[in-house]
């Protein structure tokens, strides 16, 4: 499926928030909550943001070949 480049911006503005949210949600809420820190989830929260992050980047940087 083809995206129009207005649909790709809003899919990347949307990964921008999911990335934020999950790196907020899953790292930072993991952090502060001292009496149990499951590494697991810390890990895997970065790396989800970390992947959100990247493909909005990508999806971003497609509108620059005009």
């Amino acid at each position: 499926m083809a995206f129009t480049q207005k649909q790709k911006e809003n899919i990347s503005k949307y990964l921008f928030d999911i990335s934020k949210l999950a790196f907020g949600g899953l790292v930072i809420g993991s952090l502060i909550k001292t009496d149990d820190i499951k590494l697991w989830i810390s890990v895997g929260g970065f790396l989800f943001s970390t992947f959100a992050f990247i493909l909005a980047v990508v999806l971003d940087k497609g509108g620059e070949n005009k």
